[in-house]
């Protein structure tokens, strides 16, 4: 039958060619100049498309005809294919095009199951592929019996079994039916253990995963765990040093329950333990390139101590891997046990056949579209005849990892053509980096409280690698432009630049003034409304009232530009940076009616004024993935100067101390998923400084703005805590628990975060201000809480709940209430505060 299914096609071809001229093989050897389909319905043209683009514009023979009618049957769309040869339109024999009749497989109306009284319908419907509307094919219908037989095993069913069959009926119906024969559902009522001396059956049924009958347990059988679990037996006496230990034979006793339809199990392991082992050191041979001391310093098991065979393999696997790394991937190392069964002590000697180190020969990309090779091959530490290096791969897939470009990157190292030759493959699945983004913020202003925003940045602009966006702000309060582009690799080296360009009109509000008389100290550069003193000013203006309040519109236009350098250490990456920003304000308002409080607006008012900056900082990171780091650790540094000898309205020195560091606490597979907790430890610490260009007598030797100075957030930093500002040292500090839900989409953070924002003494005298010694534990306000973090660069949400608190004086914790879950008291101090961010820090 399959030698007819590709045979009678021919002769249908064959035929029809007759009946359209006498000569019967007129479109043998003429170059194919299409090939047509008539019958489609469910299946698209561009689905067929991959297979028949590579037969376009060859010579039809029977062997070409043959290849592209079974690649056509594979797809398992068609039921019947019905192939004929026509000539062009313009009725020329010297091109032929094949087009093909065919009947798809029917779509399917309904879907049934039949015999599945433990398990309803909708858990079934959750696990198979088929749906109504899909087109019933031979494959599908095997995956989804797989997939329900799977489930069944799962849920203790260790007999079932389960078959498919497609249905026409008389009212036009398609109906993919499953027939399922469940068996019996077993569940283990009690696991014994026979033959076990050295351990006691409470740690064994704790070193396996298959659990008996209980109250917060099922013990629902599952087949395919049980071989699972004898491995874990042997790799815990292993572990013990009982090296020959073994499950002999797992002993199934069946029984009926006359209450239910379950079947009981008695689950009975058999283990020899055999003796006890400690370990006797390790012998080399054969070893030149690196001498017996610095192998065997890679072996930290030390003699004397109980063999644990699953430490000595990590120990043996360093010894390759010290080779490997270094290139000499051909050689060959065995081990060999030797025995002392008198004192029970076993030794291991290492056979090394050392051979030449291994070359790269290719370097192949595959699966990049849009990006260009040299963006990434710049990224991969190694180039075409370079020794062969595991640690350099592995640099080279985690800087392809960092740059975002890409969801997925795999290597392979496939032999090269001659011996001691090695091709490395980087196999890649392309990440959408360009990003739309359009949005809608509340606040502000209480006439309009709304504002539009729209971006659209590109992290991989026209596969270069570069970034470029533009961002825009609308509201009644705030219109804003800004253009950005950065280049990561200036001539070639790791050396970054770029500038920023932005636009904006503002209206600043609550901003403090006098025009009332009389005017308090009026011969006073900053003079403030009687009663009022200039404490009063500096502290708050939450207390003045509204009279002596007042806005301004203020336009600005922004220049910056931006440059870094990227050194690979041992310690990790170091960074040096700067950067130069300029900024020209100019200020709006009606100075009949109102006088600001600080002598610096007046000045700028109608008039264009500077304001300059210079960032200089630096950087050592090693963590492993930037944007979600398992390891490693991040140092950084940064100083800005405002003013001073840039000149300009603004004067001050801002400076900020960054440490954090990482810890993978625990990474155990569960399956196909991996249950992993990494720590994070985090402190910053940012100070406003006078700017020491200029003397203390010097009016502006400390001219700030209240947007220059610190802030608490509560997204960013201080989780969960009302907006703060104006401080001039503000110190953050977290712990983090994150466990990943899908490692590479969400994660599941728990926190600690404690900050403080001082602000001490008088601004304008930093020789008044107290030490940062002098604070107390009232001074700090935390919060702890737990919530979801998206890690993908187009999804940066966070979605907290917090709980606050402080101490009082007295050392009591005051807990603060929270905006949900409250019971609609305000003072209980009860409820948890809702934290959403969008947006991620980048250092």
């Amino acid at each position: 039958m399959r030698l007819l299914r590709y045979v009678l096609p021919v002769l249908v071809v064959a035929a029809a060619s007759v009946h359209a001229q006498s000569d019967s093989e007129w479109y043998l050897n003429k170059p194919i100049e299409a090939i047509e389909f008539e019958g489609l319905e469910t299946v698209a043209v561009n689905e067929l498309s991959g297979v028949t683009d590579p037969f376009v514009g060859r010579e039809f023979t029977e062997p070409t005809f043959l290849e592209l009618q079974r690649r056509l049957y594979a797809l398992d769309y068609f039921q019947q294919i019905i192939p004929n040869a026509v000539r062009p339109p313009d009725g020329s024999e010297d091109r032929v095009i094949i087009r093909f009749e065919v009947q798809e497989r029917p779509i399917i109306t309904a879907l049934e199951f039949d015999g599945n009284d433990r398990l309803g319908r909708n858990r079934l419907l959750d696990v198979v592929v088929l749906s109504r509307g899909d087109m019933v094919t031979r494959s599908k219908l095997r995956v989804d019996e797989e997939a329900i037989r799977s489930l069944y095993l799962e849920q203790g069913f260790p007999d079932v079994e389960v078959s498919s069959e497609f249905i026409e009926d008389e009212g036009g119906e398609n109906i993919v039916r499953f027939s399922i024969d469940e068996g019996n559902q077993i569940s283990i009522e009690t696991i014994e253990f026979v033959g076990n001396q050295f351990a006691a059956d409470s740690t064994l049924r704790g070193v396996i995963q298959l659990r008996e009958r209980n109250i917060f347990n099922k013990g629902l059988f599952q087949a395919g765990t049980l071989e699972t679990d004898r491995n874990r037996i042997r790799r815990y006496y292993n572990e013990q040093g009982f090296i020959d230990a073994e499950v002999v034979e797992v002993e199934q006793s069946l029984q009926d329950n006359a209450d239910d339809d379950r079947t009981s199990m008695t689950l009975t392991f058999f283990i020899e333990e055999g003796e006890q082992y400690t370990f006797g050191g390790v012998d080399l041979s054969g070893n030149t390139i690196f001498s017996d001391e610095e192998l065997l310093n890679l072996v930290r098991l030390e003699e004397g101590e109980i063999l644990d065979l699953n430490r000595f393999d990590q120990d043996y696997q360093r010894i390759a891997d010290r080779y490997y790394e270094n290139g000499y991937i051909f050689n060959q190392i065995t081990r060999e046990q030797i025995r002392d069964e008198e004192n029970n002590v076993v030794s291991f000697e290492v056979n090394i056949v050392e051979r030449n180190r291994a070359h790269i020969e290719n370097i192949v990309i595959r699966g990049n579209e849009k990006t260009r090779n040299y963006v990434i091959e710049r990224e991969i530490p190694l180039e075409v005849g370079d020794v062969f290096s595991a640690s350099k791969i592995r640099e080279g897939l985690r800087n392809l990892s960092n740059l975002q470009f890409f969801s997925s990157v795999a290597p392979e190292t496939p032999q090269g053509s001659a011996e001691g030759l090695m091709d490395l493959v980087i196999n890649l699945e392309e990440a959408n980096t360009a990003e739309i983004v359009f949005g809608v913020a509340f606040g502000g202003n209480q006439d309009f409280p709304v504002s539009a925003q729209v971006q659209w940045q590109d992290r991989n602009f026209l596969g270069r690698g570069q970034t470029f966006g533009i961002q825009g702000t609308a509201s009644p309060i705030n219109q804003q432009v800004s253009f950005n582009f950065l280049e990561r690799w200036l001539l070639g080296r790791r050396w970054s630049g770029g500038v920023n360009l932005s636009f904006e009109r503002a209206v600043v509000d609550n901003i403090p003034q006098d025009v009332i008389s009389p005017v308090y100290g009026d011969d006073d550069e900053d003079a403030v409304p009687d009663p009022y003193s200039q404490a009063d000013y500096d502290e708050s203006t939450a207390s003045i009232p509204s009279e002596y309040l007042m806005s301004y519109d203020e336009y600005s236009i922004s220049l910056s530009a931006n440059t870094g350098y990227t050194f690979r250490t041992p310690l990790g990456r170091l960074v040096p940076r700067t950067s130069i920003g300029t900024s020209i304000n100019l200020i709006t308002y009606d100075d009949s009616l109102y006088r600001p409080f600080r002598q610096t607006t007046r000045e700028n008012l109608d008039a264009w004024r500077f304001r300059n900056r210079w960032s200089l900082g630096a950087a050592l990171d090693n963590r492993d993935f930037v944007y979600s780091p398992s390891s490693g650790y991040r140092l950084d540094q940064g100083i800005t100067f405002v003013g001073g000898a840039l000149g300009g309205e603004r004067h001050y020195v801002r400076t900020e101390s960054t440490a954090e560091t990482f810890f993978t606490l625990w990474d155990m597979p569960l399956g196909e998923w991996n249950w992993k907790g990494v720590l994070g430890l985090h402190s910053k610490l940012s100070f406003i400084w006078p700017n020491f260009y200029l003397s203390e007598s010097n009016d502006r030797y400390f001219a700030t703005s209240d947007s220059d100075l610190l802030r608490i957030d509560g997204m960013f930093n201080s989780r969960g805590w009302p907006f703060q500002s104006n401080g001039t040292t503000l110190w953050n500090n977290w712990m983090e628990l994150r466990m990943p839900i899908s490692e590479q989409v969400i994660w599941w953070d728990s926190f600690f975060e404690a900050a403080t924002l001082r602000t001490f003494g008088d601004s304008s005298q930093w020789s008044d201000r107290e030490r940062l010694t002098d604070l107390q534990l009232a001074d700090w306000q935390f919060s702890m809480g737990t919530g979801i973090r998206f890690v993908i660069p187009q999804f940066p949400i966070r979605l907290y709940l917090a709980k606050r608190f402080e101490y009082d004086e007295s050392g009591t914790i005051d807990w603060k209430t929270g905006n949900l879950f409250n019971g609609g008291d305000t003072d209980s101090g009860r409820g948890l505060d809702l934290v959403f961010t969008i947006g991620a820090e980048f250092f």
